[in-house]
């Protein structure tokens, strides 16, 4: 009899537990999109275009899609791999580090930059790094609980075979 009521007993659990509300239902069906958005961490896709040579400054045009927006990025700029003062606008104020709060993903840049001099027929490597949301970068002594998915570090270049000379602007900085 024990048995037989046991028996009775997980049946009406197991029925009782799959039930399932139909609110609960619509609502997940409702606001997918919500949840995948939050869900992701940091990402960045980038394309190089072009670079021109101009009077005082080597200037790099570059597509990039990152997120997430509403976020804080760094940008920098390279020549052989050394940062070098750039700037966003023609006439902006140039530096190692330039900041930029994202609106969208997708971006098209261009990077004024006080490069070094070079000679016509040189290979010269120029790009930029990125680092996404540089407030979030914990002590060191943090890095054990450190998320990996909050922050991120890229850096993209290319090489480029330069058809005319460029009289640089930082033959008196020294790095």
């Amino acid at each position: 009899m024990k048995k037989l009521m046991v028996s009775i007993l997980m049946i009406m659990v197991v029925l009782s537990g799959c039930s399932v509300k139909k609110d609960n239902i619509d609502k997940v069906v409702e606001n997918p999109k919500e949840d995948a958005e939050e869900s992701h961490g940091p990402f960045i896709e980038s394309e190089i275009k072009d670079i021109k040579i101009l009077k005082d400054s080597v200037v790099l045009s570059a597509d990039i899609s990152m997120g997430p927006i509403n976020t804080k990025y760094y940008f920098h700029a390279y020549q052989n791999g050394v940062p070098i003062e750039f700037s966003f606008d023609k006439d902006g104020d140039k530096r190692i580090t330039q900041e930029i709060t994202l609106t969208k993903e997708k971006n098209s840049y261009t990077f004024y930059m006080n490069a070094r001099s070079f000679k016509k027929g040189d290979t010269v490597n120029f790009g930029y790094g990125v680092v996404v949301n540089p407030d979030y970068f914990p002590e060191i002594i943090e890095f054990t609980r450190f998320d990996i998915m909050k922050s991120n570090v890229s850096a993209i270049c290319r090489d480029f075979n330069v058809d005319k000379d460029f009289i640089g602007n930082q033959s008196d900085k020294k790095y």
